[in-house]
């Protein structure tokens, strides 16, 4: 794919690598749209492309004086070696000689990577010229390239066959960047991994601050012989056996059980001593907005009633006549809001 640029050098050849410049009449102080020419600076920050002839599809093929640069895809480029031989999966940049490339060997910004190996020595037509130049066909896409992150640079390369697995069996890098898609057939072994965006294993799917099963049940600890669940340091523990515990408050709008069993402060028993009439029970749970439950321990004709619930305490009452004998009586603390 290629797009048209208009230029003032309508005589470019295919292959020509070329930089965005500043047209004749803007240098007048008339606005004009950007325009490309010949790159004349090695490793230059305004490259842009290659000339091409024969896209496979080209924009703004009406401009006027224009010439094509190919946008991404295999495009012959014209290079030196300024810079030495270019091997296959090098990045090519602009070179110091007008419209020529050359390997990249330091970071800035380049037009793409060789698909072969190139030696401008073999093809040149002049075997006295100091810098020698030849073509080599390149996977155009314009990007920054930074020789110190660069990591098996004779391996992995971009080319349009798959590379030889069997060449290839044991790699060992200590950095690796790979800029579009990574397929890995076999069984993986990875250490620390980062995700910056979402990472999906069949139907799961984590995304962010979510994590979800399309069309089907989400399961936790699913084998045999798993252990507890536990969320928030051990404040939700999910078992094993089916049971919750959890350290803070439930809030539910309904709960259906079969049995309840209560633990801890919240429930008790107490004593109203014969020839009293109340009972004074102290207990921390206790506050003004909660809720006493009493039942006597044994029979009585006598109804027990809960008053004065406050901070720290509440009391337990009877009518006149007191009793003859001792009344122990269970009680149930809950919490109202």
């Amino acid at each position: 794919m290629a797009e048209v640029y208009p230029t003032d050098e309508v005589d470019m050849k295919p292959g020509t690598v070329v930089s965005l410049t500043i047209p004749t009449d803007e240098r007048a102080g008339h606005a004009q749209p950007l325009q490309v020419g010949r790159s004349i600076i090695a490793s230059d920050p305004d490259i842009l492309g290659v000339v091409t002839t024969k896209p496979a599809l080209l924009l703004g093929s009406n401009v006027e004086n224009g010439v094509a640069v190919a946008l991404i895809g295999r495009v012959p480029v014209i290079v030196n070696d300024q810079n030495g031989d270019i091997k296959k999966g090098d990045y090519v940049t602009s070179s110091s000689i007008a419209g020529e490339g050359m390997k990249a060997t330091q970071a800035g910004m380049v037009v793409g990577r060789a698909l072969s190996d190139v030696s401008c020595k073999d093809t040149s037509n002049n075997k006295q010229e100091t810098i020698n130049i030849c073509t080599v066909t390149i996977f155009t896409n314009l990007s920054w390239y930074d020789p110190t992150h660069e990591t098996l640079a004779e391996t992995l390369v971009l080319t349009t066959t798959p590379i030889d697995a069997g060449k290839y069996k044991d790699l060992t890098t200590d950095k690796m960047m790979i800029n579009q898609t990574l397929s890995v057939l076999g069984a993986s072994k990875l250490s620390d991994v980062t995700v910056t965006g979402s990472l999906n294993i069949g139907l799961l799917s984590i995304d962010n601050s979510s994590i979800h099963v399309a069309g089907g049940i989400l399961k936790l600890q699913n084998t045999y012989r798993s252990g507890n669940v536990e969320v928030f340091g051990g404040k939700i523990i999910m078992k094993t056996d089916g049971s919750i515990e959890v350290t803070g408050m439930v809030t539910a709008d309904q709960i259906e059980a079969n049995g309840y069993t209560v633990l801890g402060s919240t429930i008790g028993t107490a004593t109203l001593f014969a020839d009293q009439l109340s009972v004074r029970v102290l207990n921390d749970t206790v506050t003004d907005e909660s809720e006493v439950f009493i039942t006597a321990k044994s029979a009585s004709n006598k109804n027990l009633a809960v008053t004065e619930v406050k901070n720290g305490e509440f009391t337990v009452v009877i009518e006149e006549p007191a009793l003859i004998k001792d009344l122990d009586f269970s009680y149930w603390i809950v919490q109202t809001q």
